[in-house]
């Protein structure tokens, strides 16, 4: 593990801190009693971050984890709900009618106040009720667990139909966002356009500007089938439904057209993107999911989410194998 001033020599990460650091701002985190987690705390002084788990539990692993510090500067950034009393809390007769409203008949007061509690559900409710500013799960649940209740609750901002999901790639100063390596499996094209708009959000958030490629195994038309035939009607309605954008995006391009200026000068020497695209968006998620394990696992990328787009509140997602410095990482993204 990173020490605590090897964390925040990164530029990147110390912008993030910066912007979020005194605050006031809480993000709940559904696995607060996760080691990773409590040893993910050291990262994040400045704003608070509520856990939901065993009290007595959460309090023994960072006094366990921080004998060389004080506890007391970490739980001073700390507030812990006990899992035992979900459903049973003060104000959690608002979170029981919020549930309640949000499913529209489709859930009891009963079955509601059961799902309440777990943890997943809470926390959702808890963002909803605008207690917290940001939920981050998914150290120990899959992402189908953490999106179910989010859908649910939370819903899609306005105007927008699609929640999809984007992963930070970084490898020293290089950063690359790969989109949807998590929750849309085969997207329309509708679809697509919006995961790219989406996806260009994302980036100007996060103050990364946005070059961003919608890949297919063809470029310009060099190849054929019903694949390129989806990227490239997603791309033409996004030229139509959003012209601010021509600069910023372009297909349909092969990768190595939209990533190497070489390739690009060859095949695409016209595009406002092929050469230097820092955004990838995927015709499917089996191709971005795979395309982001590799660039993890075999070009030494750290991967950074999936970061979820598209949700009315900030609701995001951790890999199963994530890490502390990771946890920390996304806690800040998530207060972008």
């Amino acid at each position: 593990m990173k020490t605590v001033r090897e964390f925040y020599e990164d530029k990147f990460v110390d912008t993030l801190y910066k912007k979020n650091v005194d605050t006031g701002k809480k993000v709940v985190i559904p696995e607060g009693d996760e080691a990773r987690v409590i040893k993910s705390l050291q990262y994040t002084p400045g704003f608070t971050k509520v856990l939901i788990g065993n009290p007595t539990e959460i309090e023994a692993l960072i006094d366990a984890e921080y004998e060389d510090y004080i506890p007391a500067k970490i739980k001073r950034w700390v507030e812990v709900i006990d899992i035992d009393q979900l459903g049973n809390l003060e104000g959690d007769d608002e979170l029981l009618q919020i549930f309640v409203e949000k499913r529209k008949g489709k859930l009891t007061e009963e079955d509601a106040r059961e799902l309440m509690k777990q943890p997943n559900y809470y926390a959702t409710l808890l963002l909803e009720a605008g207690r917290v500013d940001a939920l981050v799960g998914g150290s120990r649940y899959s992402t189908a667990d953490i999106l179910k209740p989010a859908f649910q609750i939370i819903k899609t901002k306005p105007g927008h139909k699609v929640v999809s999901s984007v992963f930070l790639l970084r490898k020293g100063d290089k950063k690359a966002f790969f989109a949807d390596c998590a929750v849309n499996t085969n997207p329309n094209s509708e679809q697509l356009k919006e995961i790219a708009i989406q996806t260009v959000e994302t980036m100007e958030q996060l103050e990364v500007e946005p070059k961003v490629a919608m890949l297919t195994y063809s470029t310009k038309g060099s190849g054929a089938g019903p694949d390129v035939d989806l990227v490239t009607e997603a791309y033409n309605q996004l030229k139509s439904d959003r012209p601010d954008l021509d600069l910023i995006v372009d297909g349909e391009l092969q990768f190595d057209a939209a990533f190497k200026p070489e390739v690009a000068k060859i095949k695409v020497s016209d595009s406002p993107v092929a050469g230097r695209a820092n955004g990838f968006i995927f015709p499917n998620l089996a191709a971005g999911n795979i395309a982001a394990k590799v660039a993890e696992h075999m070009g030494g990328y750290e991967a950074i989410g999936p970061i979820l787009q598209g949700l009315n509140k900030p609701v995001n997602d951790l890999s199963r194998g994530t890490t502390p410095e990771t946890i920390a990482k996304v806690l800040l993204i998530s207060l972008r």
